[in-house]
């Protein structure tokens, strides 16, 4: 065209607004006939429904309506789980309750 895109914008922002309203309204107008499919049945609808609402999500960063992810416990190392199980070994046995005994330990480990 031999214009430039800064005075392009600079010349038709209205237009360049209008645009994007468009676009929207076009997307608003797909997820309502989607819906309208969807409430009739149509799993295609549904699905595709379903993926445009996601990348909405994605793009906005709404993830407000999700639930939050439970905090992960660390798991334990190879010391702490031989410690564990050497502070635990036999617990419950008679055979083995007379021969161990928990207060014996000093900070919490075996001697």
């Amino acid at each position: 065209m031999g214009c430039d895109q800064k005075t392009l914008r600079k010349v038709f922002s209205r237009e360049l607004s209008k645009k994007k309203i468009a676009a929207l309204e076009l997307r608003s107008g797909m997820m309502a006939k989607l819906a309208t499919e969807g409430e009739r049945g149509n799993v295609g609808a549904i699905k595709h429904l379903d993926r445009m609402l996601e990348a909405e999500r994605l793009r906005t960063g709404s993830f407000a309506d999700r639930p939050a992810a439970a905090p992960k416990e660390p798991a334990k190392g190879k010391k702490e789980s031989r410690i564990d199980a050497a502070l635990y070994a036999g617990a419950g046995d008679p055979e083995w309750s007379d021969l161990l005994d928990s207060s014996r330990s000093i900070g919490g480990l075996p001697n």
